[in-house]
């Protein structure tokens, strides 16, 4: 295209979009589609904890929280369509309301078009206090079998599915194995389990050392067939490092721990890195580990490739995370992550770049501002757009609950061929625009 032509076209495409389309623009590069989804019912019973999942075949989304049901903490699932239109009311996924059941985590099976749940359990007669137990779903939210036990690790729970051995991969931190010579007690470990909710072999102890809390997040890189979980370090010498471990698809451990980030610089007190989130780029073929550093505020990131190595400079994301919440995702089609935090005045995304580059400014979500907690994010690679969903505790009606939102970018919000029509009916009225120049672009215009 024209030099002298591609600037006027840009201007006047994004401002006829912003006319023509129902797409709200959030900021030069996000836009928010349509408005906040609601998923939960009423107004009461504190609903916590949201996790959502994308099912690629039938191509809508599930949320899974936590709610009081009975006196106790329950699980609730609410699926909805690519649109945002709920399909069908909110399900019970408790079967017993004898002890807790809390923070789900939620993945999908694309072999077998099924989801399992995971979550962590206290005071139940039959699972062990503050382990994970698993339900298994059909893709309508029906049970498939009785809940099982996964784990004697229950906190913080990073649940993902391995299409390429049809398995479901958990890391979480179990606290009840405290070891009186060292003081420590926490320890991060593993488990793999089959489609049918059968787990292959025991847990896979993935720290060795020290006192590891809380567990990150693991993620699959997809190329080579492996995982790399982190969590933190916090109980050896120097402490409050970013760590992490390789494992093999079969549960075989490929590397010793690694150190992902130094210790931070001491200014006063202890400065833990944390919360820690990780997500595979299969375009890049790496790894990018988001993490908060608390002297400052700042939220930084750093790439690794396949063996752990570094790549590049630690990127500096945002020095205004006032909360211990992060989430990031990664969107294939978009070829872009989404990273959102919370601070005081709500909750925020920014889009980032493969090569770690800032895209347009941080743009605002949600303005609730302290009443956002929990939130997930999914990338839906078929229609290039993600859904962030978060819990919300407005005191106002109809304000507390859980909440959706479908977010993609504005370069890839392209307007049906009618509004194209528009844009080319006042590019040709543009003065100085002679007619040379729209003759000779008139292709180029229509694939835009």
């Amino acid at each position: 295209m024209n030099r002298k032509f591609c600037n006027p076209i840009k201007f006047f495409i994004s401002t006829t979009v912003l006319t023509l389309t129902t797409i709200g623009i959030n900021s030069a590069y996000a836009a928010l589609i349509g408005n906040p989804i609601k998923l939960s019912e009423g107004t009461g019973s504190y609903p916590v904890d949201p996790y959502l999942a994308y099912n690629s075949i039938d191509q809508e989304y599930i949320a899974v929280w936590t709610q009081l049901r009975s006196s106790q903490l329950g699980l609730v699932s609410q699926r909805f369509s690519t649109t945002g239109s709920l399909i069908e009311g909110n399900v019970n996924l408790s079967r017993r309301y004898l002890g807790s059941q809390f923070q789900p985590v939620i993945a999908y099976n694309s072999t077998d078009n099924q989801y399992l749940v995971s979550f962590q359990v206290q005071g139940d007669p039959i699972f062990p206090y503050n382990n994970s137990v698993g339900q298994l779903l059909t893709a309508d939210s029906k049970f498939i079998g009785d809940n099982f036990l996964i784990s004697s690790a229950g906190q913080e729970i990073s649940l993902l599915y391995n299409p390429e051995v049809n398995q479901y991969f958990q890391t979480a931190r179990a606290s009840d194995d405290f070891d009186p010579s060292t003081g420590f007690g926490n320890k991060i470990l593993g488990q793999r389990i089959k489609s049918d909710g059968t787990l292959i072999n025991s847990n896979i102890p993935l720290d060795t050392s020290g006192d590891s809390a809380p567990n990150g997040q693991v993620a699959l890189d997809s190329v080579n067939n492996q995982y790399l979980a982190t969590w933190r370090e916090q109980g050896s010498s120097p402490n409050y490092t970013v760590q992490g471990r390789f494992i093999n698809a079969d549960g075989g451990l490929i590397s010793e721990q690694l150190e992902i980030v130094p210790p931070p610089d001491f200014k006063s007190g202890m400065t833990p890195l944390s919360p820690i989130r990780t997500i595979f780029n299969p375009i890049s073929k790496q790894f990018l580990v988001i993490y908060k550093n608390f002297e400052d505020q700042q939220i930084r990131g750093r790439f690794l490739d396949k063996s752990g190595t570094t790549i590049g400079s630690e990127i500096i994301v945002s020095s205004n995370l006032s909360f211990d919440f992060l989430s990031v995702a990664f969107n294939e089609k978009l070829q872009t992550y989404l990273l959102a935090w919370k601070n005081e005045s709500g909750l925020i995304g920014q889009f980032i770049g493969t090569s770690g580059n800032l895209i347009s400014d941080p743009f605002t979500i949600a303005s609730e501002g302290n009443q956002i907690y929990d939130f997930s994010i999914v990338p839906n690679n078929d229609s290039a757009e993600f859904v962030i969903a978060w819990q919300t505790q407005g005191s106002q009606k109809g304000q507390a609950g859980i909440f959706a939102q479908r977010i993609n970018t504005s370069s890839s919000s392209i307007p049906e061929p009618s509004t194209i029509l528009g844009i080319s009916i006042i590019l040709a009225a543009l003065p100085g625009l002679k007619k040379k120049y729209a003759m000779r672009n008139k292709k180029a215009l229509a694939k835009v």
